[in-house]
């Protein structure tokens, strides 16, 4: 990554080098409990970027199909197959009885193994009947709440036809591609790269479906039917309250408000030593070079002179290199943040006074979200679900004359300075939180459902199975352990 990409994505104004006794400025993020910016790579991308071994992150990741349910059966059938018949064959507490000759401990011995032998057959069958079951019902319980035509005959909780499932709308698009000649010729990876982009654009289009009935009519349409007001103000308000976490994550608790303070007066009283230490030359020497920049750090930490700036150096050194030659540029561009939000002349006094202004900010802002909600559910009507969508978006609003106002929310997504854009949000949001319910719900409804045909259905045919394969599979493979040795009949009396 260039040291230009790393300013433009990390750095706020502040002084970089000193050239003819003037500070370079660049751009520049806040200080404290700033806007996360990237918020929007992915855990996986994260990761990916500091994990110090990559191959073993791709590694587990091809385990990924081991998930769900189907998982579940594999692992339990090799668990059953190849561990549970070793802890039979040779439990050590089935003995033979003390006084037991050598032909009854030999039998007991057969009778053991025989028996160990049952398991990997009935995990062979359960893994045959109940792995094979599973996608037939998948899809059979997918069309009935997903196909518009078996969808208004469901259950209106798990009508799944607004918003269809992930998978559904992957066949139906994969079925379209294949009957279309221009899709059909495409290779493996281009067909499966413009499945992808197909199934993400109809999932968005129904969502944005959903999010455009709330702003014509206040409902949430499935169809012909539509879901109970009570409902759909249940969800405004948990959309609500997920704003007020995020508004209360951009505060400053009390060991934050003390911590950015000392922190604020050691980076302004080492101004020019950190000016020198991260100036443009040497970074610019440095660049993409993580473990010569973590060297040249080393090197002058224990030094007398930068002994007020130790413990910063010290939070850089063992930063992911990935990330250390950014930490240099936004530590300088955190001074100038500082200098600015104290008018130019710090002191911790009206640094802290800055701060505390920024949380009574915030403050008002969760009372505006708080006051939005919906008190009693029951009596929420249409219009009043509408009126409540519009205070929300009016809550997220901010002022982008207020340089206070800009330094808390921009770029922070959920607080933005274009009342319409975050009225389209907030139906968004709650169009999503719908979804993500109604996934959950249909989630439990299938795992109920398959247990409930596993038990009724499965378990008896696979059970059927086993009692008339694993007599025969012993008998073909196994006959030392599956004849009956029978005793040969004397008579008393001697010859007739």
């Amino acid at each position: 990554m260039k040291v230009e990409n790393i300013r433009n994505s990390y750095l706020g104004y502040g002084c970089t080098t000193r050239k003819n006794n003037a500070f370079v400025r660049t751009a520049s993020p806040s200080f404290g409990n700033s806007p996360a910016s990237t918020a929007a790579r992915s855990v996986e991308d994260i990761l990916k970027s500091i994990f110090p071994n990559r191959n073993a992150l791709n590694f587990i990741n091809k385990f990924e199909k081991l998930k769900g349910e189907l998982g579940g059966i594999l692992i339990t059938a090799v668990g059953t197959g190849f561990v549970a018949p070793f802890s039979i064959a040779f439990n050590p507490f089935v003995k033979a009885k003390p006084d037991a000759t050598e032909e009854e401990k030999e039998e007991l011995s057969k009778t053991k193994k025989y028996t160990a032998m049952r398991q990997p057959i009935s995990a062979f069958l359960a893994a045959i009947f109940q792995a094979g079951a599973l996608g037939p019902i998948d899809r059979f319980l997918d069309k009935l709440s997903n196909d518009p035509e078996y969808a208004k005959n469901f259950w209106l909780e798990l009508d799944q036809s607004a918003i269809q499932k992930k998978e559904y709308i992957a066949r139906l698009i994969k079925k379209e591609m294949k009957n279309d000649p221009e899709t059909a010729k495409l290779s493996n990876q281009e067909f499966k790269k413009e499945l992808d982009a197909r199934v993400k654009a109809r999932q968005a289009e129904q969502l944005n479906a959903i999010a455009e009935g709330l702003k014509e009519t206040g409902e949430i349409k499935i169809g012909e039917r539509a879901l109970g007001n009570s409902e759909v103000a249940e969800y405004v308000n948990n959309v609500i309250e997920n704003y007020i976490q995020r508004a209360k994550k951009l505060q400053n608790s009390a060991e934050g408000l003390s911590f950015y303070t000392k922190r604020a007066t050691d980076l302004i009283n080492n101004k020019d030593i950190l000016c020198d230490i991260f100036s443009e030359d040497k970074l610019t020497s440095l660049q993409n070079k993580p473990k010569e920049l973590k060297n040249y750090l080393l090197s002058i930490r224990n030094k007398p002179e930068y002994a007020g700036v130790q413990e910063i150096l010290d939070e850089i050194i063992v930063a992911p290199e990935q990330i250390r030659e950014s930490r240099c540029y936004r530590t300088i561009a955190r001074i100038q943040k500082i200098e600015e939000a104290c008018g130019g002349t710090f002191t911790p006094e009206r640094y802290l006074e800055k701060l505390t202004e920024r949380n009574d900010l915030l403050d008002e802002k969760i009372a505006e979200l708080k006051g939005a909600k919906i008190e009693d559910l029951s009596k929420a009507t249409q219009e009043s679900i509408k009126e409540t969508i519009g205070k929300v978006a009016q809550a997220c609003a901010y002022d982008e004359n207020s340089a206070a106002a800009r330094d808390i929310f921009e770029n922070t997504n959920t607080f933005q300075n274009d009342l319409e854009k975050l009225g389209a949000k907030v139906r968004q949001d709650i169009a999503k939180f719908y979804k993500e319910v109604l996934e959950h719900k249909y989630k439990g409804f299938g795992q109920i459902t398959k247990v409930l045909i596993g038990v009724c259905i499965t378990l008896p045919i696979t059970c059927t199975a086993l009692n008339w394969v694993y007599p025969r599979f012993m008998a073909k493979f196994f006959p030392n352990l599956a004849k009956t040795d029978k005793k040969e009949e004397t008579k008393n009396g001697g010859d007739k």
